[in-house]
């Protein structure tokens, strides 16, 4: 059986593991983790932040991975959801022109949601975060923008 474009990125993604990717690269996911940290401190308090949190309470209860800047855990996804929330709320999260958004909203609050309930290391988060920029900007860019 013939396997599809996606099968075979996901296959190439999943093989990597940090000892193949540059230090350099590495070095660069730790300052966007930092950025959207800032971010999200900044953006705590807004109502959409709030309002996210008080939704993932409910529909999300108790798991492994905290909701920053509280002493909650939810599941992965309740607690992604509500770091996504504080991380994008100001719009002073990272912006990337050929993505046409801002993937570090979505993809570190992800990664280090689902990295804690693994127990995962510090290199191998950075390394999710990496190839998760790489998969993403990328998609995006190869984007029709007269389909969208």
């Amino acid at each position: 059986m013939e396997t599809t474009t996606v099968e075979q990125v996901a296959r190439r993604v999943c093989a990597l593991r940090a000892k193949d990717l540059p230090e350099a690269a590495l070095d660069r996911g730790a300052g966007c983790l930092l950025d959207l940290l800032g971010a999200a401190m900044a953006g705590f308090h807004q109502a959409s932040a709030q309002a996210a949190r008080g939704f993932a309470r409910r529909f999300f209860p108790g798991g492994p991975s905290d909701v920053w800047l509280t002493r909650e855990r939810l599941s992965p996804a309740g607690a992604a959801f509500c770091n996504a929330a504080a991380g994008s709320a100001l719009d002073l999260d990272d912006g990337h022109r050929a993505a046409g958004g801002h993937p570090g909203a979505a993809l570190i609050p992800a990664a280090l949601a689902v990295g804690q309930s693994l127990n995962s290391g510090g290199r191998d988060l950075l390394a999710a975060l990496v190839i998760g920029y790489e998969v993403s900007v990328r998609a995006a860019a190869a984007r029709n923008p007269a389909t969208l």
